[in-house]
């Protein structure tokens, strides 16, 4: 993972439930070509 984008979850994940988390994390995936 890129440092940037775990500052950003870290900023995300306590505001958000684990579903939208999920979807989150599928599209960081979807977007850095990670299956």
């Amino acid at each position: 993972m890129n440092g940037q984008v775990r500052r950003h979850f870290q900023q995300i994940m306590p505001q958000h439930p684990s579903d939208r988390l999920l979807s989150i994390t599928d599209r960081l995936e979807q977007r850095n070509g990670v299956t």
